[in-house]
């Protein structure tokens, strides 16, 4: 296990670097996402037809050894949730508003993932 450092790119934070330990760069950005998806980019349910929330971002992950790399992470969120109240700027009101903000093509969330889980 190395300790790697991780930030956000897109949405930008004032939040300092994050270290994390992990066995390899992928999943540190996991981990990192799974800690902070709050900041990252949001696609409510509703915009997607689904029961999930998606939480996005860019995030840059930098080891002693280990050139910094970006990853878009991603993380799902499914829960009782609660209607109404104001939204905040990061959220994104479709899938190709998500991609617009993130600056990659329409069609990137659309392929399998490195360290997906899959469901059975």
């Amino acid at each position: 296990m190395k300790t790697y450092r991780v930030r956000f790119v897109k949405p930008e934070s004032a939040k300092d670097v994050t270290s994390i330990t992990a066995s390899s760069q992928e999943e540190a950005a996991n981990a990192f996402m799974a800690t902070n998806y709050a900041r990252g980019y949001v696609v409510p349910s509703a915009a997607r037809g689904t029961s999930e929330t998606l939480y996005a971002a860019i995030v840059e992950v930098s080891g002693n050894d280990s050139p910094p790399q970006q990853f878009v992470a991603r993380y799902f969120y499914a829960g009782i949730g609660r209607s109404g109240g104001v939204r905040p700027p990061k959220t994104c009101s479709s899938m190709p508003d998500l991609c617009k903000r993130l600056g990659v093509d329409d069609d990137f969330f659309d392929d399998g993932w490195m360290l997906e889980e899959k469901r059975s």
